[in-house]
């Protein structure tokens, strides 16, 4: 059996419960993160994919089908799950920010998101943060590699300027290589310049 997640910008939450003794039993279930997600369950003779809040599926040790998807409810989740859902990390918080055509300036909407993220970093004391730089795919590859650095690196001097303590921070870039939005190459799509960051 494996199991993993679609490309998603936001995290997701899922729990995975091993169950024991001869009719050894998995279970699943995609919990709420406000934020559009999914599960994928690959077994040898099928696939199953959860992708609504509160719902879950049971797998048999014995590699046979998932069994079909069912609604857990709240209640449920919180009765059998809820101290090992209190033990858990917080789930990361992720923002993103999105840049004029070939420029280092955000648009006039991202701007709100820096006290936001100001804000996340306050409330999970001590965090680490990462900053992720994209492009689009107008320009070299080249270009938008370097592009993409400096929005990274644009962000984290906004977030600095704005008070924010930046102790565990990583800064990465991808250029035109992870969009949002697939294109032909050439062509510039606003949500794929972008800059994302991770609180967590």
């Amino acid at each position: 059996m494996k199991i993993g997640r679609l490309p998603a910008v936001a995290g997701f939450l899922a729990l995975l419960l091993l169950g024991s003794g001869c009719a050894h039993k998995s279970r699943v279930i995609l919990l709420d993160s406000g934020r559009p997600t999914a599960v994928v369950i690959d077994t040898d003779t099928g696939r199953l994919v959860l992708n609504r809040p509160n719902t879950g599926a049971e797998i048999k040790a014995d590699a046979s089908r998932p069994a079909a998807i069912h609604e857990v409810e709240a209640g449920e989740i919180e009765d059998r799950y809820g101290p090992l859902l209190e033990s858990q990390p917080r789930v990361p918080a992720g923002f993103m920010l999105y840049f004029k055509p070939d420029s280092l300036q955000l648009v006039e909407k991202s701007w709100k998101t820096i006290p936001e993220i100001a804000q996340s970093v306050q409330e999970r004391k001590p965090c680490d943060v990462s900053i992720y730089g994209y492009t689009d795919r107008a320009g070299s590859r080249a270009y938008n590699n370097r592009l993409s650095q400096r929005r990274a690196r644009k962000v984290y001097r906004l977030l600095k300027r704005a008070g924010v303590e930046l102790e565990n921070v990583e800064i990465l870039f991808y250029g035109e290589e992870v969009p949002l939005v697939p294109t032909p190459d050439g062509v510039a799509e606003p949500r794929n310049r972008r800059v994302e960051v991770q609180v967590r």
